[in-house]
């Protein structure tokens, strides 16, 4: 998807951009109205007073409908911007979403680029439009003028357009560097930020800034050059906008001296005056047009699954699931090769390996969020998806709001069935009163890592679906309320898949586990 002048339309309502249109207009004959004015100067000698107050009144009207159409303009303009933020970063975060993409470069992108689209392009869009509506004014302002040299004033204008033909492709590849640049300074802060403990620990905090301080000079180096660059451009459009002036003036001078095609003083000054403001626009368009190449790469988004916000029906029951000749490739490392397996619906499997054999990832492969590179993974005869199983992770996630927020994610279930399940998981006893509105946050830690762990329990418990994937869930709990989780767990009826280092077979034995161990890229 490209952030582009089609998707500004697409996302702004009907009446808008009519209003902006009409305010455009109206507010584009800023750049002229001198010229109009003024240029009745030369014919006021001499006229009655009556006549010099009418025109004075005329003036007042004038100049007041243009400075105001020009407010209004800017506030309507504000008011876009505004819808363009909204869709813009929401459009981010569903791209990063669908996407699967890490955390930082998600934030990155509706903070910091969402910032520069905004201010580059978003506010340059409206600028270009509002120059390029008064250099249409002027230009046929002063063409009515004196056509011959209304056109000699325009050609000399369209000079300025020479900079940026040369500098557009070098701010765009700048533009794609900082952006790439502004994502590792996101990744290495958050690794500063994240790694306090281990870094002072170890005494690494010298060391370990200076890793941070690099990406962020280099940053900042980038973005440097692409603002050097801008100002360039600028530099050559303004000594072609005096080449603009200077050039007309010299050729009316020799028309006037010589009486020619009818150009006088007065006309040179009522032109220049007006053509004035088509040098200046050309100068602001070609100065925008500079800022706005520079965001290209910027505005290109990841496509989004369009069924992300879909609700994913869960309609299995009594599903198998099949693996047949899947190959998992990652970064040139084999995981799988030619795994053909059949899971009926039911089953209670325990995965065991050693670390990186490759017992998370086909948890994953069972939810759909791991594509084999070869062979199919079918639940029901069709492909999975996370919406057909429970996947509990290790590492609990949890948000910054209530327990009920974080158990019902913000599906209407009763406050008898949450407190059901959060008594069965031991949290009730432990939490007081009141639970379901106690307010969590995951980074003040007001909840420890084991009622973390056994609250994304109470989460899943609550859903009762047929697959269920448990990876490591355990190892925050201590063993007797691990061994209380799993026997609630083990009870869901359907088919349970754990990966876990710490077992009890005892407990194994009494809900009909089968060990199932991963070697040789195969299971057995």
């Amino acid at each position: 998807m490209r952030i582009n002048f089609k998707w500004i339309v697409k996302n702004l309502p009907g009446w808008l951009i009519l209003l902006i249109l009409i305010f455009l207009i109206a507010g584009g004959f800023e750049g002229v109205v001198n010229g109009i004015i003024l240029g009745q100067f030369p014919n006021l000698v001499g006229v009655s007073s009556n006549k010099l107050l009418l025109f004075l009144i005329q003036s007042t009207i004038i100049f007041f409908i243009v400075y105001t159409a020009l407010v209004l303009k800017n506030i309507l303009l504000n008011y876009a911007r505004k819808i363009l933020r909204i869709s813009l970063k929401k459009k981010m975060l569903l791209s990063s979403f669908s996407n699967h993409q890490e955390p930082e470069k998600g934030l990155n992108q509706i903070s910091n680029v969402a910032a520069k689209i905004d201010e580059n392009y978003f506010s340059l869009i409206a600028e270009i439009l509002s120059t390029a509506v008064a250099a249409v004014i002027s230009t046929i302002y002063v063409l009515q003028v004196n056509i011959l040299m209304g056109i000699i004033f325009v050609a000399f204008s369209c000079l300025s357009l020479i900079p940026m033909l040369f500098g557009k492709k070098k701010l765009g590849r700048l533009g794609e560097e900082w952006s790439r640049s502004n994502t590792k300074v996101m990744h290495t802060a958050g690794d500063w930020l994240r790694g306090f403990r281990d870094i002072m620990q170890y005494n690494a905090q010298k060391l370990f800034f200076k890793r941070v301080s690099t990406s962020i000079d280099q940053n900042e180096t980038i973005l440097l050059k692409q603002e050097n660059l801008q100002w360039l451009v600028q530099y050559a459009n303004l000594l072609f906008t005096i080449l603009a002036l200077i050039g007309p003036w010299a050729i009316g001078f020799y028309f006037v001296i010589n009486n020619l095609f009818s150009v006088t003083i007065s006309a040179l000054l009522s032109l220049t005056l007006s053509a004035n403001s088509v040098v200046q626009n050309f100068r602001i368009l070609m100065q925008c047009w500079s800022e706005v190449t520079g965001t290209t790469n910027l505005r290109k988004i990841k496509s989004i699954n369009q069924r992300v916000l879909d609700l994913q029906e869960n309609s299995l029951s009594h599903s198998n699931i099949e693996l047949e000749n899947v190959e998992v490739n990652y970064n040139e490392h084999q995981i799988y090769q030619n795994l053909s397996l059949n899971i009926p619906y039911g089953s209670k499997i325990l995965l065991q390996g050693p670390s990186g054999a490759g017992k998370s990832t086909f948890l994953n492969l069972i939810a759909g969020m791991v594509k084999p590179n070869k062979g199919k993974v079918l639940i029901d005869k069709r492909k999975p998806s996370l919406a057909d199983v429970t996947y509990i992770a290790q590492t609990p996630w949890i948000f910054e709001g209530t327990i009920r927020d974080n158990l019902s994610l913000g599906e209407n279930y009763s406050d008898k069935e949450l407190m059901k399940i959060l008594e069965k998981v031991g949290l009730v006893a432990e939490l007081g009163e009141n639970i379901l509105n106690k307010e969590i946050n995951p980074t003040r830690e007001n909840i420890s890592g084991g009622q973390k762990q056994r609250l994304i329990i109470a989460r899943a418990l609550l859903r009762n679906k047929s697959i269920v994937l448990l990876d490591e869930i355990t190892a925050a709990l201590d063993d007797k309320n691990s061994e209380k989780i799993r026997e609630l767990i083990y009870q869901v009826p359907g088919t349970i898949i754990e990966s876990a280092h710490h077992i009890n077979d005892a407990l194994l034995d009494k809900y009909g586990f089968v060990k199932k161990k991963i070697e040789n890229q195969k299971i057995f």
